[in-house]
């Protein structure tokens, strides 16, 4: 795969060029909630296997270890824990961006473990932090719903 396609996939379309890229990946995902979990569980290991063939050659063009631009990883993280929400719980769309905030808001701060996750090297630390910032909103709204 050559260089300008990695960074078209792992911006997801240029969307990571954008500010607050991030976030709007995360909230792109929200209609997913409505798709039947097996394809969630098939797509989420698309955007796995995508992100981890694409990441380290858009952080070399970037020149930076986990450039805002990327947010193949936002939407990972994202769609995991509307996994989540649909497997476990209904809830309001409300709720859906409630949690999708809040995943941000850990995501962006990267409280406890999770800057430590993103010190993992290339794409595993890309990831990796968002992963654990939608495990901890997960674990928070499930003490607080």
């Amino acid at each position: 795969m050559n260089k300008n396609t990695a960074v078209a996939i792992a911006t997801l379309g240029g969307i990571g060029e954008y500010k607050g890229g991030g976030t709007l990946a995360s909230y792109c995902m929200i209609p997913f909630f409505y798709v039947p979990l097996s394809i969630n569980i098939a797509i989420l290991i698309c955007l796995f296997v995508l992100a981890y063939l694409t990441i380290n050659k858009a952080c070399s063009h970037y020149r930076k270890e986990d450039p805002r631009q990327i947010v193949i990883d936002e939407a990972i993280g994202a769609l995991l824990l509307l996994l989540c929400f649909q497997y476990f719980w209904q809830l309001s769309v409300y709720q859906m961006i409630a949690g999708l905030t809040l995943f941000r808001v850990f995501d962006i701060t990267k409280i406890g473990g999770i800057k430590y996750a993103e010190m993992l090297p290339g794409a595993t630390g890309v990831i990796f932090d968002d992963l654990l910032a939608a495990a901890y909103t997960y674990f928070f709204m499930y003490l607080f719903l």
